[in-house]
């Protein structure tokens, strides 16, 4: 699966918002924007003269860092578990607690999303 379609199952997800820090692009120009207090910064020259219509079509950018754990901040949220936490196990990644238990996916963003959508 790729990022983007990540992305697109992230923000459909009902616990779904943007969180101060994430990052999203625009999925067909690559135009990107991260958040920070109440105001969208671009992240470079060409996002300046996107139109605030386009952040309809924006996705997040789980190739980001700060994004990734935005994403880890919503999910403890969802679950109303802080102990949540993600973290590498071979080849896999695990989002763990003991209560849900663990979502284990090849990546990170995989894991976070899987644990994201399945929140009560």
């Amino acid at each position: 699966m790729t990022l983007e379609e990540l992305g697109r199952r992230a923000v459909a997800c009902k616990h779904w918002r943007w969180r101060d820090g994430s990052k999203r692009v625009h999925a067909e120009h690559r135009w990107a924007w991260r958040l920070c207090g109440w105001r969208w910064f671009p992240c470079d020259e060409r996002s300046n003269a996107v139109h605030d219509n386009c952040f309809a079509e924006a996705i997040p950018d789980l190739s980001d860092p700060a994004t990734l754990g935005c994403l880890l901040a919503l999910v403890r949220e969802a679950w109303a578990n802080d102990t949540m936490h993600a973290r590498p196990g071979g080849d896999r990644w695990r989002v763990w607690s003991e209560e849900p238990g663990a979502f284990v996916f090849g990546t990170e963003a995989e894991a976070l999303v899987a644990a994201l959508e399945a929140a009560p």
